[in-house]
């Protein structure tokens, strides 16, 4: 089993410690997770009584909600490259498993050889996790302890 780690703490590509979020008592972070140098906005909704609740934005268009639930349900959510001034990266989201099981993700694109690239997975307000790598890709894997789950991934003009 991996450690978890926050964005920062991952090392991932685009991921800086974030800025301006609150930390509730319980230490989950609320607010904007900007990802500098992508198009990409994580925003974290939720509080006391309320299901934890992630948005993910791209260049302030909404793409998708998920709700942090106790039900078994899917653990990769989505998956989309974008270009930006600096070149074109690639981000992937999710929920943690119920279970506490670590999640590694790959990105994949055909040829030949097939090119695949781990990412560095971070925890996202201790219900979600969120992968980015450099470069453009066609599919995303998502890996945990019941399984793993494969999705397209969409191209996102900013």
């Amino acid at each position: 089993m991996t450690d978890r780690h926050s964005p920062a703490e991952a090392g991932l590509l685009f991921l800086p410690a974030p800025r301006g979020p609150r930390e509730d008592p319980g230490g989950a972070r609320r607010g904007p997770l900007p990802l500098p140098g992508t198009p990409w906005l994580l925003r974290t909704a939720g509080g006391r009584g309320a299901r934890p609740s992630l948005e993910v934005y791209a260049a302030g268009v909404l793409l998708d909600v998920i709700v942090a639930t106790p039900l078994s349900v899917a653990v990769l959510c989505g998956g989309c490259s974008a270009g930006t001034g600096a070149g074109t990266c690639s981000l992937a989201w999710g929920r943690l498993p119920a279970d506490g099981a670590a999640v590694t993700v790959e990105f994949a694109r055909p040829g030949l050889p097939r090119r695949r690239r781990a990412a560095a997975v971070a925890e996202v307000d201790r219900s979600f996790w969120v992968a980015t790598a450099s470069g453009r890709f066609t599919t995303v894997t998502a890996a945990h302890r019941d399984g793993r789950e494969r999705r397209r991934m969409r191209w996102v003009r900013p």
